[in-house]
Formats: structure tokens, C-alpha cells, sequence
């Protein structure tokens, strides 16, 4: 506290929310074991996680509304077909291959072998199947979804 002509100031009120912000942090931290750098990996991932939501919610915009990128799709994708090779048609299938449901079964497996290995939890080191596992179910739910949709509407 400072004492001046019109009375005292607390300088540490100055910075209350972001001291609030810290003192919520540390005791998440706290409580659940995590240390600075697992906290900010956390933070980071939130922050990528907000980020795609919004530019995926652009996109969903620009789509439905029939404006932004998609009223120029027919000219990209001719650009695009005009103008590729032989090794670029390889590369993309190649790109397209490690996508693949086998693939991403062998990493998965991989993980898993490799966090057991190294001491994780059991259900640390599955978690990268479940996480495969569902979300291959909401990717097979949103398609048959979405062929019943279009099937239904003519579209």
C-alpha cells in the first residue's frame, strides 16, 4: 500500500485478474501432478483446439452460405488439375496411403508397445487405440448419417 494525497493504492489490485489467472493454474497443477511444461503442452493444445474450432466454423459458414472459398472452388480445382504431375499424383497417393486404417492400427500399436515399455499406465499407453478406435466409430456415424441425409434430401 502507498499512501498519497488521495489515499492509499494497492498496486498488487492492479494485476488481480492475471494473478487470479496464475493462482487457478497453479492449483489445477497442484492437484493434478502436472508440471510447468505439461501445463503449458496442455494450454497450447487448447489454444490449437480453439483455433481449429473457429477456422472450421468459418469454413462450415463460408459453405453453407454458398460464399467465401467455395465460390471459387471450380476454378482452383481446374488450376490444380491442369497444372500437376506424375510425382505429385504419387506423392498425394502416397500422403493418402499413411492415412490409412492399417496404418494408423501399426502406429497405435506402436505407441502403445513403446509407452508400456517405458513405464506408462496401462491406460495411458492404449489410449492412442481407444482414441483411434473411436474416433474411426464418429467417423463411420457421421458418414452413414450424412449418405441417409443426402439420399433422403436428392442432393
Amino acid at each position: 500500500m502507498v499512501r498519497g494525497v488521495r489515499g492509499s493504492y494497492d498496486f498488487g489490485m492492479r494485476f488481480a485478474p492475471g494473478r487470479r489467472l496464475t493462482d487457478f493454474l497453479s492449483r489445477v497443477r497442484a492437484r493434478l501432478g502436472l508440471s510447468f511444461s505439461e501445463v503449458a503442452a496442455v494450454c497450447a493444445a487448447l489454444t490449437i483446439l480453439g483455433a481449429s474450432i473457429i477456422a472450421f466454423g468459418g469454413v462450415t459458414e463460408d459453405v453453407t452460405q454458398h460464399n467465401g472459398l467455395s465460390s471459387s472452388d471450380l476454378m482452383h480445382l481446374r488450376w490444380f488439375t491442369t497444372h500437376r504431375s506424375g510425382t505429385v499424383i504419387s506423392a498425394a497417393r502416397l500422403l493418402s496411403d499413411v492415412g490409412n486404417i492399417t496404418v494408423l492400427g501399426l502406429v497405435a500399436v506402436t505407441a502403445a508397445v513403446l509407452l508400456w515399455r517405458h513405464g506408462a499406465r496401462l491406460v495411458v499407453a492404449v489410449a492412442p487405440g481407444i482414441a483411434l478406435t473411436i474416433g474411426g466409430a464418429c467417423a463411420a456415424v457421421a458418414k452413414a448419417v450424412g449418405g441417409f441425409l443426402l439420399r433422403r434430401h436428392g442432393a
